[in-house]
């Protein structure tokens, strides 16, 4: 479901590569972060390990893990974050996909986030 996907949502996007990284951006409090990260799959689970940046080089990056478990009911698809900002953990809802594509929409995206930056 992840693997060589792109996920996008308002203001931001993943991109999972096959080797198990991945690259994202999103935006917080009105300016673009970025994040290198990692995902893993395992059974029905996800976890995403985003470690966000933006603007100021010096700041410690903001890690963020993120693990969901999928569940499919006939042709939906449930999604259960069990791990996450406490805003988010325990969430469930509904995912039709429709914010998954093939391949890579995002990375030159972070990239000139990263060079804007000066990273």
């Amino acid at each position: 479901m992840y693997q060589s996907k792109s996920y996008t949502w308002k203001g931001g996007g993943a991109y999972f590569r096959d080797d198990g990284t991945m690259v994202a951006y999103s935006t917080h409090q009105g300016k673009l972060i970025f994040s290198d990260g990692t995902w893993r799959a395992t059974g029905n689970n996800v976890c995403l390990h985003y470690y966000w940046r933006g603007e100021d080089k010096d700041a410690k990056p903001f890690n963020q893990e993120s693990c969901k478990a999928h569940y499919r009911s006939g042709k939906q698809i449930w999604i259960h974050i069990y791990k996450d900002l406490p805003q988010w953990q325990g969430t469930i809802y509904a995912e039709d996909n429709k914010n998954f594509r093939d391949g890579d929409i995002i990375s030159a995206k972070t990239k000139s986030i990263k060079q804007r930056y000066g990273y």
